[in-house]
């Protein structure tokens, strides 16, 4: 994982119309514009994190998480934290509080792979935190879906 002691940019995909487009965006200015703009982002449901990032293992600050938060929070958009690789974030203490906030089951959906943490080569087992509408909806989804088939069964 690379270590970085300020992160310049943050990259945005943007799924518009079954195409995507990437974005890197400076977090200083270019990031603070595409808030300002985030009326234009018609049809959006959610904003999607991956932190720490994979593959260049960006962690990004808490107040870039919070940032997103405000402005999912505020645009009634899903708010969704890849954290898989979250066991390697090499900051001390949590990455972010939005759990410790009371409105984090409005907006937050939070991912989280065991398989990654411990090693569990070829299996895809995780974990999702959200609120019970949102569990309920996965709870669909998942109980049609398979991913893949372990490594180990097929075999």
């Amino acid at each position: 994982m690379i270590q970085r002691e300020q992160h310049e940019t943050v990259t945005v995909l943007r799924l518009e119309h079954g195409k995507v487009q990437a974005l890197d965006l400076e977090l200083c200015n270019e990031l603070a514009e595409a808030f300002e703009h985030a009326d234009e982002w018609e049809g959006t449901r959610a904003i999607v994190l991956v932190t720490p990032n994979n593959p260049t293992g960006a962690e990004y600050p808490a107040g870039l998480v919070d940032a997103f938060f405000e402005l999912a929070r505020a645009r009634g958009l899903a708010l969704v934290l890849d954290e898989t690789y979250r066991d390697f974030d090499s900051r001390p203490g949590a990455p972010h509080a939005l759990f410790t906030r009371r409105d984090w089951p409005e907006t937050v959906i939070q991912l989280y792979s065991f398989s990654k943490a411990y090693r569990l080569t070829g299996h895809r087992v995780g974990a999702i935190v959200a609120d019970a509408a949102r569990l309920a909806e996965v709870e669909k989804f998942l109980d049609t879906v398979a991913i893949c088939a372990p490594a180990t069964a097929t075999r």
